[in-house]
């Protein structure tokens, strides 16, 4: 047994750290994955899920989380020793937290996919503890306005270990006017090697190992002037080792017009349609 899918609909009349320990759980020695998932409305399920349920698994490397009601992000986390990734799918609520050095990131911890409430929260800790540095995979999604700070802080502390970078700003995101630009400075990140973000804005400094690169496009926000500026950045001169550059286009026919309106990077040879699943 190396996964396990914890779901909670409906309150129990035991605590959730009784259920796990009494389950034995603690006993599968190869256990390697945890998904939970908490959907109900009696908060109560989970006020006593603390370090001693947590601490029966300590080979875990991924936790996945969902929940709807409000939980202790950073407490959680913490409490898996041996846990290298979290992918936080869906949170509704979060317990107010903190940035003091009181919880520690697992040593191993290398991979964070978080979405829109968690992302402030998570960073905000590990900037805190000056943990960034050790991350090298990170995927941020429905960004909130609001925690542009923290995400902007956090990008300058990820520093030269960071390999895998995703973004995806929403469209309340994008009507707030926020520069996204001023988030993103590629000089510091010189090992970084895959590379999404999407968005309406695009311009990026120099990231001289990047040989992967998607980005989703929308036309009708975009004007000649701007396919022109984005075929002149997207030169090899900018960025040596690329190899692939996949455009998904949203208001675009097909993948020809795409070939028109940029045709120095056609050209290259790097330019590839977004496929469809089959």
């Amino acid at each position: 047994m190396r996964r396990i899918s914890f779901i909670s609909v409906e309150p129990h009349d035991r605590s959730l750290d009784e259920i796990l320990l009494d389950a034995n759980l603690h006993c599968l020695d190869n256990l390697r994955a945890i998904d939970m998932k908490f959907y109900t409305t009696e908060p109560d399920i989970v006020d006593s899920f603390r370090a001693k349920s947590c601490i029966s698994f300590p080979t875990v490397t991924t936790l996945e989380l969902s929940s709807s009601i409000s939980l202790s992000l950073i407490d959680l986390i913490s409490c898996f020793p041996a846990l290298q990734e979290v992918h936080i799918h869906e949170m509704h609520a979060i317990v107010p937290f903190s940035t003091s050095n009181d919880c520690m990131p697992p040593q191993g911890l290398r991979c964070l996919k978080l979405v829109a409430l968690s992302v402030g929260p998570i960073l905000a800790w590990l900037h805190g503890t000056t943990y960034l540095p050790n991350v090298d995979s990170l995927t941020l999604h429905g960004l909130r306005s609001d925690h542009i700070g923290i995400v902007r802080a956090a990008l300058q502390g990820l520093g030269s270990a960071l390999h895998h970078l995703e973004i995806r700003l929403d469209v309340d995101f994008q009507k707030t006017g926020v520069n996204t630009l001023a988030l993103f400075d590629l000089s510091l990140h010189p090992e970084l090697e895959f590379l999404s973000i999407r968005d309406s804005s695009f311009g990026f400094s120099a990231a001289p190992r990047l040989e992967w690169l998607e980005l989703e496009l929308s036309q009708r926000k975009y004007q000649a002037s701007d396919w022109i500026a984005m075929d002149k950045l997207l030169r090899l001169a900018r960025f040596p080792r690329l190899r692939t550059v996949v455009l998904a286009p949203s208001y675009l026919c097909d993948h020809e017009q795409l070939r028109a309106v940029l045709p120095l990077l056609d050209a290259s040879g790097v330019l590839q349609p977004k496929l469809k699943p089959l």
